[in-house]
């Protein structure tokens, strides 16, 4: 209990230093803006810069497409299809009740 005391007095002198070593926040805000004297300079360069965008957006949406036109989706083909041949005399006929599939690869001529 007494350590519990001991840090709460420590973090209240802490306190009370930092809001007599503070700066204001009214001078801090002025030497951020840098004074009215730049602003219209700033909007100026905000405005251009918007300008500049738009019309670099414009040009990129308006100008033709390059690109050729897509296939139709009837002609689409499994990339994979080669992989899955269905053609292979193991699998003409499941194996019967005992009957390992080692039987069947000797039945199967190469």
């Amino acid at each position: 209990m007494n350590d519990d005391r001991r840090l709460r007095e420590l973090f209240s002198e802490l306190s009370a230093r930092d809001a007599r070593e503070a700066p204001e926040f009214a001078s801090l805000l002025r030497a951020q803006t840098g004074g009215s004297r730049r602003r219209p300079r700033r909007l100026a360069i905000s405005v251009s810069l918007g300008t500049v965008a738009a019309v670099a957006t414009a040009v990129v949406l308006l100008r033709p497409s390059t690109r050729p036109a897509a296939p139709p989706i009837s002609s689409w083909t499994s990339p994979t299809a080669s992989l899955l041949p269905l053609s292979s005399p193991l699998l003409d006929r499941a194996p019967k009740l005992g009957e390992t599939w080692l039987d069947l690869e000797k039945e199967v001529p190469r």
